[in-house]
């Protein structure tokens, strides 16, 4: 029988706070909660707030969460370096992304690139 892995939900995250704001163990935490005590332990690792409170804001935690959710699903653009360099220099000589496109695919270079990601790559 496999395990999957399930995110915490923002319902479980206000009621971790709860339990810890208990002072409880973290495995009684994790049995009221149905979760590995390695879940709990590592939530709170990667969300503990720094300063003079040093609690374990909900919120917070979820928002942290689904930022970096959105940024590991993000694709990078031009990561091969020499499309880098080819795009910027086409950029530089006037050419349009639609242009520096079209001209990688005319030269016959084995790594082409779609004029949106150029724009995107761009507006990052």
């Amino acid at each position: 029988m496999s395990k999957h892995y399930k995110h915490l939900s923002e319902e479980e995250r206000d009621r971790l706070a709860i339990l810890k704001g208990q002072d409880l163990p973290m495995r009684a935490i994790a049995a009221q909660l149905g979760r590995s005590p390695s879940t709990i332990s590592r939530e709170l690792r990667r969300n503990a707030s720094s300063g003079r409170s040093s609690g374990y804001l909900p919120h917070k935690a979820q928002t942290e969460a689904d930022l970096r959710w959105r940024q590991s699903h993000r694709r990078p653009r031009l990561k091969a370096p020499f499309l880098r360099s080819y795009v910027r220099i086409g950029l530089k000589r006037g050419w349009s992304p639609e242009q520096i496109a079209g001209r990688l695919r005319y030269e016959g270079h084995s790594l082409t690139v779609s004029h949106e990601a150029i724009y995107q790559w761009i507006y990052l």
